[in-house]
């Protein structure tokens, strides 16, 4: 999927980032309530459980190959699987209670409000392959060693990335040995966690598909994860107002910090953003006019839309990986006083749930215009992401259509952000 780039091209951009920064806006962050931690104890606990239902495949030789095919099948580029997905097979359907399986689907719903998807994932495969071993496993001899994944080190451990590995015994999970992420290296360990990546219907979302380069899987529904600002499903577009439009897309990135446990494989990039005019206010129109922001191509719940999935590999070599991820399609520019200039954004590691929803407060650009009208005010985004690692975002800023009210780094077309976790230019199109 990924194009080949000219060594011309990526010299020139590794230079940039070397020399280049970018002023982050303030980041005003709510920490969630101590009660929040029996939600991880609740999806570890239906974790569990799942692997107490799938015990006589688990146990089963025959039954294990049938997972670890599905799971090299890679249906969202990693080794892992839908748990749901194992009963597309008919025979699994005589050995293991679907019913079983589905009351645990439905006492997550009940409980997070959001249709979350629990999977199998198994590190060593992706090991193998990214050191160039034989990651291809039809079957295995031995029984795997099961790890259970929420999310909160306080509950699935009391080590910082070593969890405790059960195997099945009797029906019941026994402690077998502390796996850490070089011991999932080297042997079968099957994670259970949540796929982060699958929409409301827990199927792989578009960005992930070659005939669909734009993200997705994040749009807000009505539902629980939904923007508290934009709900339900405000979609508040600009105007089409017949003027000359652009599109920029972000063209190549470098990521730097991968805020992602070993334990959920690679990292998760994703992105939300409104427009505003240069004022902040409806049509760039002076005060009274009230305060408005405008629905991007990034309007998103706060899981936002991905842009790419970056593999553990690719962060500790610090690829520069070709995106070309469009960020905004006809975008006005002609009339600077009244179309909607700036693209404010916040970039992140996304988490499903139990992991918390964070909020940033953006603030519109100060108006050469009319620079004696009041401030409108803030507006707030608000995403999901892990406290537990870094939940902090890649970048938060915003990226301007027009050379009159941009800086270099800030127009979109050869726009630039560089800090210690993430680097990346647009361009437009």
């Amino acid at each position: 999927m990924r194009k080949y780039v000219s060594s011309l091209l990526l010299i020139g951009f590794s230079l940039l980032i070397m020399v280049s920064c970018n002023k982050e806006e303030s980041i005003e962050v709510i920490k969630p309530e101590p009660e929040a931690i029996k939600d991880y104890i609740f999806l570890n606990q239906k974790l569990k459980q799942l692997a107490i239902v799938l015990g006589p495949l688990i146990k089963n030789p025959s039954f294990r190959s049938i997972i670890i095919n599905k799971v090299n099948q890679k249906f969202d580029e990693e080794y892992e699987m839908l748990i749901k997905d194992i009963f597309s097979d008919e025979s699994i359907k005589s050995v293991v209670s679907y019913s079983k399986i589905e009351k645990i689907h439905t006492d997550l719903y009940e409980r997070s409000g959001i249709h979350l998807y629990p999977q199998i994932y198994i590190p060593m495969y992706q090991y193998l392959e990214d050191n160039n071993r034989n990651a291809a496993r039809t079957s295995t001899e031995e029984e795997p060693v099961l790890v259970f994944y929420s999310g909160n080190p306080d509950v699935d451990s009391s080590h910082n990335e070593t969890l405790p590995g059960y195997k099945l015994v009797n029906d019941e999970l026994v402690y077998f040995t502390m796996v850490n992420e070089e011991y999932a290296n080297e042997h079968e360990v099957w994670v259970f966690n949540i796929n982060e990546v699958v929409d409301e219907e827990g199927r792989i979302i578009p960005s992930l598909l070659d005939e669909n380069p734009e993200g997705d899987g994040g749009t807000p529904t009505g539902g629980y994860d939904d923007d508290p600002e934009d709900a339900p499903s405000k979609f508040v577009p600009f105007p089409e107002l017949g003027h000359n439009k652009i599109n920029f897309k972000i063209q190549y990135m470098r990521v730097r910090n991968p805020k992602e446990s070993w334990l959920s494989g690679s990292s998760e990039i994703a992105i939300k953003a409104k427009l505003v005019c240069h004022n902040g206010r409806d049509l760039g129109l002076p005060y009274p006019a009230e305060k408005k922001e405008y629905s991007s191509d990034q309007y998103s719940n706060k899981l936002g839309k991905l842009i790419i999935k970056v593999k553990r590999k690719e962060v500790k070599e610090q690829n520069i990986l070709t995106v070309n991820y469009p960020l905004q399609t006809n975008w006005q520019n002609y009339e600077p006083q009244q179309d909607p200039v700036h693209f404010m954004y916040v970039m992140f590691e996304r988490d499903p749930w139990p992991a918390k929803a964070w909020e940033i407060d953006k603030y519109s650009q100060n108006s050469p215009y009319f620079p004696n009208d009041p401030h409108p005010g803030k507006f707030t985004l608000w995403y999901r992401s892990s406290e537990n690692f870094d939940p902090t975002p890649y970048a938060n800023y915003h990226f301007t259509n027009t050379l009159i009210l941009a800086t270099a780094i800030t127009y979109a077309g050869s726009g630039l952000v560089q800090n210690n976790d993430i680097a990346f230019n647009t361009v437009i199109y």
